[in-house]
């Protein structure tokens, strides 16, 4: 038995190694997608068949999906954020049996390349080729939604005392130890307040995730800037600064928690009939690492086709369709589905990438959507010159 002294040595030695070792990782496998990506880009050049070129790259999208879903699931941190992103904008992807880019050799080669920017999928859904992410990473990395791992009970319950400042039992009368939900900053869990007798969401955040991120950002423009100057020819490091400054803030549950107020407040003075469900804070039990809020039950946005071919309806047919477009990919979850009484009604549960808009941001994005509906390229150049 190592004596405290060694022991501590150890930690401390462990401790300084685990990010170099993390980007260790993170490099051996990058460069293994990446390898396999321009050899499989090599080999379609000398086919000359389209249906064969289209298999092999659909052959070669579900290898990169099985390695990515590893490299998310076992590194988690801001890989399977990014992952959980991407599998939430790709829901309402269209339906494999329909017209596809063939464009192949170089729109799916550039697709690893911008795998990790959120910002690259919408702008390509915005223009209109949704099927830029391979139906086989949608299929594979869809599963890593909710499912990081979860921090043990025992650190949740310490985590509760230390920054709320009372003991278990004075703070709840019941708590599930499994959690509702595990994502790649946080875990939500269901109890009750002892004191107030009413059902609440417990979100806690997992200790150290905010270095891991770190961590992986400043490996994530690394690898951009290899890209940009071997493949890519236009800037994606800029949008990995702003990914890391909106990634910072989830940190900040406070932030969170004002948000959800404000949004909630705004919808209940500006509408007769409130259009969508807020919590509740707790604004007593609020720090930077925990959020309680009112308890919400429904059923996650992820299930939606399950509940619609529970209910006996085509998944395929024009009432899913409608079903499916009237909810936005931003609603984390669908509530109101269940019961005799259900209302159908969305709720909004997640405030960690709430932004506030300056007036001339706000301004510059309408023109911009009105420029392109009006095919107007000088427009939509102008409308971007904005002051944030």
């Amino acid at each position: 038995m190592p004596s405290p002294g060694l022991r501590e040595f150890q930690e401390s030695l462990i401790a300084h190694l685990a990010p170099w070792h993390r980007s260790f990782q993170f490099w051996i496998r990058a460069a293994e997608i990446y390898t396999t990506y321009k050899v499989c880009q090599f080999r379609v050049g000398f086919v000359k068949d389209a249906e064969k070129r289209e298999a092999m790259w659909e052959r070669q999208h579900e290898l990169a999906a099985d390695k990515m879903y590893s490299l998310c699931s076992e590194m988690g941190g801001l890989f399977l954020k990014f992952f959980n992103m991407l599998s939430y904008d790709c829901l309402m992807l269209p339906d494999e049996n329909n017209e596809r880019n063939n464009n192949f050799s170089e729109v799916y080669l550039k697709l690893f390349f911008l795998i990790f920017m959120k910002l690259i999928f919408r702008a390509a859904q915005i223009l209109g080729k949704p099927d830029l992410a391979p139906a086989a990473w949608v299929r594979r990395l869809v599963a890593l939604c909710d499912k990081a791992p979860a921090t043990p009970i025992e650190v949740v319950r310490s985590i509760l005392e230390k920054e709320l400042g009372q003991t278990f039992t004075e703070m709840f009368e019941s708590f599930d130890a499994e959690p509702i939900g595990s994502a790649s900053i946080a875990q939500v869990h269901r109890a009750r307040l002892r004191r107030e007798k009413t059902d609440v969401a417990v979100k806690v955040q997992h200790p150290g995730v905010q270095q891991l991120m770190m961590i992986d950002i400043r490996n994530v423009q690394a690898f951009v800037l290899f890209l940009q100057k071997t493949d890519i020819k236009f800037d994606l490091f800029s949008l990995t600064k702003e990914i890391e400054k909106q990634v910072g803030y989830e940190f900040d549950f406070l932030q969170e928690a004002e948000a959800m107020e404000r949004i909630r407040h705004s919808f209940h003075v500006n509408n007769k009939k409130v259009p969508v469900l807020v919590p509740h804070v707790i604004r007593d039990l609020v720090t930077r690492n925990v959020v309680v809020m009112e308890f919400i039950n429904g059923i996650p946005i992820m299930n939606l086709g399950d509940e619609i071919a529970k209910r006996g309806i085509d998944p395929r047919g024009k009432i899913a369709a409608a079903a499916k477009q009237s909810t936005s990919r931003k609603y984390p979850y669908l509530q109101g589905l269940r019961g005799k009484d259900a209302t159908n009604t969305v709720s909004l549960l997640d405030y960690g990438q709430v932004k506030q808009l300056s007036d001339d941001l706000r301004l510059g994005y309408a023109n911009l959507v009105v420029a392109l509906a009006d095919k107007d390229p000088s427009r939509a150049t102008q409308s971007c010159k904005y002051r944030t």
